[in-house]
Protein backbone atom coordinates (compact mmCIF):
# COMPACT_ATOMS: atom_id res chain seq x y z
CA UNK A 1 0.00 0.00 0.00
CA UNK A 2 1.30 3.45 -0.89
CA UNK A 3 2.18 5.71 2.00
CA UNK A 4 0.91 9.26 2.18
CA UNK A 5 3.29 11.99 1.07
CA UNK A 6 6.06 9.57 0.12
CA UNK A 7 6.81 10.26 -3.56
CA UNK A 8 8.55 13.20 -5.24
CA UNK A 9 7.87 13.94 -8.92
CA UNK A 10 9.33 16.19 -11.59
CA UNK A 11 7.07 17.55 -14.34
CA UNK A 12 8.94 18.68 -17.46
CA UNK A 13 6.57 20.79 -19.55
CA UNK A 14 7.24 24.04 -21.46
CA UNK A 15 3.56 24.94 -21.93
CA UNK A 16 2.45 26.97 -18.87
CA UNK A 17 -1.21 25.92 -18.82
CA UNK A 18 -0.47 22.22 -19.21
CA UNK A 19 2.34 22.44 -16.69
CA UNK A 20 -0.04 24.01 -14.17
CA UNK A 21 -2.68 21.33 -14.78
CA UNK A 22 -0.19 18.48 -14.35
CA UNK A 23 1.24 20.12 -11.24
CA UNK A 24 -2.25 20.33 -9.74
CA UNK A 25 -3.09 16.74 -10.70
CA UNK A 26 0.07 15.36 -9.12
CA UNK A 27 -0.23 17.52 -6.02
CA UNK A 28 -3.70 16.09 -5.38
CA UNK A 29 -2.50 12.47 -5.32
CA UNK A 30 -2.38 11.09 -1.80
CA UNK A 31 1.09 9.58 -2.24
CA UNK A 32 2.71 12.80 -3.53
CA UNK A 33 5.05 14.70 -1.26
CA UNK A 34 6.59 17.26 -3.62
CA UNK A 35 6.24 18.16 -7.29
CA UNK A 36 8.97 20.10 -9.06
CA UNK A 37 7.94 21.74 -12.33
CA UNK A 38 10.60 22.65 -14.90
CA UNK A 39 10.70 23.70 -18.54
CA UNK A 40 13.32 21.33 -19.91
CA UNK A 41 15.35 18.17 -19.28
CA UNK A 42 18.46 20.10 -18.32
CA UNK A 43 16.65 21.69 -15.37
CA UNK A 44 15.39 18.25 -14.35
CA UNK A 45 18.97 16.93 -14.28
CA UNK A 46 19.93 19.63 -11.79
CA UNK A 47 17.04 18.74 -9.50
CA UNK A 48 17.74 15.00 -9.41
CA UNK A 49 21.29 15.76 -8.28
CA UNK A 50 20.00 17.43 -5.12
CA UNK A 51 16.56 15.96 -4.40
CA UNK A 52 15.27 12.43 -3.88
CA UNK A 53 13.08 11.96 -6.94
CA UNK A 54 10.96 8.89 -7.67
CA UNK A 55 9.16 9.84 -10.88
CA UNK A 56 9.41 12.08 -13.95
CA UNK A 57 6.48 13.02 -16.19
CA UNK A 58 7.39 14.52 -19.57
CA UNK A 59 7.04 14.43 -23.34
CA UNK A 60 10.34 13.15 -24.78
CA UNK A 61 9.35 14.45 -28.21
CA UNK A 62 9.46 18.08 -27.01
CA UNK A 63 13.26 17.80 -26.93
CA UNK A 64 14.38 14.38 -28.10
CA UNK A 65 18.09 15.12 -27.71
CA UNK A 66 17.61 16.43 -24.19
CA UNK A 67 15.31 13.53 -23.29
CA UNK A 68 17.83 10.98 -24.60
CA UNK A 69 20.56 12.55 -22.49
CA UNK A 70 18.30 12.62 -19.44
CA UNK A 71 17.27 8.96 -19.66
CA UNK A 72 20.90 7.97 -20.17
CA UNK A 73 21.79 9.79 -16.95
CA UNK A 74 18.89 8.08 -15.18
CA UNK A 75 19.88 4.63 -16.45
CA UNK A 76 23.48 5.09 -15.33
CA UNK A 77 23.03 6.88 -12.01
CA UNK A 78 19.36 6.90 -10.97
CA UNK A 79 17.77 3.67 -12.23
CA UNK A 80 15.09 3.84 -9.52
CA UNK A 81 13.49 6.95 -11.06
CA UNK A 82 10.34 6.05 -12.97
CA UNK A 83 9.73 7.83 -16.28
CA UNK A 84 6.35 8.44 -17.91
CA UNK A 85 5.99 9.81 -21.43
CA UNK A 86 2.86 11.96 -21.57
CA UNK A 87 2.61 12.69 -25.26
CA UNK A 88 0.54 13.04 -28.40
CA UNK A 89 3.12 10.95 -30.23
CA UNK A 90 1.89 7.39 -29.72
CA UNK A 91 2.56 6.03 -33.19
CA UNK A 92 4.22 2.63 -33.44
CA UNK A 93 7.61 4.16 -34.21
CA UNK A 94 7.40 6.45 -31.17
CA UNK A 95 6.31 3.63 -28.85
CA UNK A 96 9.26 1.56 -30.04
CA UNK A 97 11.58 4.55 -29.54
CA UNK A 98 10.30 5.04 -25.98
CA UNK A 99 10.94 1.36 -25.33
CA UNK A 100 14.53 1.67 -26.52
CA UNK A 101 14.91 4.69 -24.23
CA UNK A 102 13.72 2.53 -21.29
CA UNK A 103 10.78 4.81 -20.58
CA UNK A 104 8.56 2.84 -18.23
CA UNK A 105 5.11 4.25 -18.96
CA UNK A 106 3.41 5.87 -21.95
CA UNK A 107 0.15 7.82 -21.81
CA UNK A 108 -1.44 9.59 -24.76
CA UNK A 109 -2.62 13.12 -24.02
CA UNK A 110 -5.96 12.18 -25.58
CA UNK A 111 -6.48 9.48 -22.94
CA UNK A 112 -8.61 10.05 -19.87
CA UNK A 113 -7.30 11.62 -16.67
CA UNK A 114 -7.96 8.25 -15.03
CA UNK A 115 -5.45 6.62 -17.38
CA UNK A 116 -2.80 9.17 -16.44
CA UNK A 117 -3.60 8.68 -12.76
CA UNK A 118 -3.16 4.91 -13.19
CA UNK A 119 0.26 5.49 -14.74
CA UNK A 120 1.23 7.83 -11.89
CA UNK A 121 0.07 5.28 -9.33
CA UNK A 122 2.17 2.64 -11.10
CA UNK A 123 5.14 4.99 -10.94
CA UNK A 124 4.60 5.58 -7.24
CA UNK A 125 4.39 1.83 -6.67
CA UNK A 126 7.38 1.01 -8.87
CA UNK A 127 5.42 -0.98 -11.47
CA UNK A 128 5.59 -0.60 -15.24
CA UNK A 129 2.48 0.84 -16.84
CA UNK A 130 1.51 -1.51 -19.67
CA UNK A 131 -1.25 0.29 -21.56
CA UNK A 132 0.53 -0.36 -24.85
CA UNK A 133 1.14 -4.09 -24.35
CA UNK A 134 0.14 -4.81 -27.93
CA UNK A 135 3.40 -3.49 -29.26
CA UNK A 136 5.30 -5.82 -26.98
CA UNK A 137 3.39 -8.66 -28.55
CA UNK A 138 4.27 -7.41 -32.01
CA UNK A 139 7.95 -7.34 -31.10
CA UNK A 140 7.81 -10.86 -29.69
CA UNK A 141 6.24 -12.06 -32.93
CA UNK A 142 9.34 -10.65 -34.66
CA UNK A 143 7.72 -8.72 -37.47
CA UNK A 144 10.23 -7.56 -40.04
CA UNK A 145 10.75 -3.86 -40.70
CA UNK A 146 8.74 -4.13 -43.92
CA UNK A 147 5.95 -6.06 -42.17
CA UNK A 148 5.78 -3.34 -39.50
CA UNK A 149 5.47 -0.71 -42.23
CA UNK A 150 2.71 -2.67 -43.98
CA UNK A 151 0.97 -3.08 -40.61
CA UNK A 152 1.09 0.68 -40.05
CA UNK A 153 -0.35 1.48 -43.47
CA UNK A 154 -3.08 -1.15 -43.23
CA UNK A 155 -4.00 0.10 -39.76
CA UNK A 156 -4.40 3.59 -41.21
CA UNK A 157 -7.04 2.16 -43.54
CA UNK A 158 -5.05 2.00 -46.77
CA UNK A 159 -6.00 -0.68 -49.29
CA UNK A 160 -3.52 -3.10 -50.83
CA UNK A 161 -3.10 -1.03 -54.01
CA UNK A 162 -2.31 2.14 -52.05
CA UNK A 163 0.17 0.26 -49.84
CA UNK A 164 1.80 -1.19 -52.97
CA UNK A 165 2.06 2.27 -54.55
CA UNK A 166 3.57 3.83 -51.43
CA UNK A 167 6.12 1.07 -50.95
CA UNK A 168 6.78 0.62 -54.68
CA UNK A 169 6.01 -3.10 -54.59
CA UNK A 170 3.42 -5.29 -56.31
CA UNK A 171 -0.10 -5.95 -55.05
CA UNK A 172 0.84 -9.62 -54.72
CA UNK A 173 3.79 -8.78 -52.47
CA UNK A 174 1.53 -6.63 -50.28
CA UNK A 175 -0.91 -9.54 -50.02
CA UNK A 176 1.95 -11.79 -48.88
CA UNK A 177 3.07 -9.32 -46.20
CA UNK A 178 -0.54 -8.83 -45.13
CA UNK A 179 -1.04 -12.59 -44.73
CA UNK A 180 2.12 -12.83 -42.60
CA UNK A 181 1.06 -9.91 -40.39
CA UNK A 182 -2.42 -11.36 -39.83
CA UNK A 183 -0.94 -14.75 -38.93
CA UNK A 184 1.67 -13.32 -36.55
CA UNK A 185 -0.87 -11.10 -34.79
CA UNK A 186 -3.35 -13.97 -34.68
CA UNK A 187 -6.23 -12.13 -36.36
CA UNK A 188 -8.25 -13.24 -39.37
CA UNK A 189 -9.07 -9.97 -41.14
CA UNK A 190 -8.30 -6.26 -41.39
CA UNK A 191 -11.18 -5.24 -39.10
CA UNK A 192 -9.75 -7.35 -36.28
CA UNK A 193 -6.28 -6.03 -37.09
CA UNK A 194 -7.43 -2.41 -36.82
CA UNK A 195 -9.22 -3.10 -33.55
CA UNK A 196 -6.10 -4.71 -32.12
CA UNK A 197 -3.81 -1.87 -33.15
CA UNK A 198 -6.29 0.76 -31.95
CA UNK A 199 -6.32 -0.95 -28.56
CA UNK A 200 -2.56 -0.48 -28.45
CA UNK A 201 -1.99 3.03 -29.76
CA UNK A 202 -2.99 5.65 -32.29
CA UNK A 203 -1.08 5.51 -35.56
CA UNK A 204 -0.68 9.25 -35.88
CA UNK A 205 2.38 9.45 -38.13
Amino acid sequence: MLQKNSVNFIVIEPQPLLQRSLLELLSNQIYTENVYSVLDCEEAELIIQHECIQGILFDPMNDLAGASKLVEVLSNSYPHIYTIAYTMNTSMSCIQLFGKMNIMGVVCRLDSIETLESALSAAASGYEFKKYQGFGKVDKKQLSERELLVLKLLSEGHRNKEVARRLNISDKTVATYKKRVLEKLEVSNIIELMKKTNDCADFIT
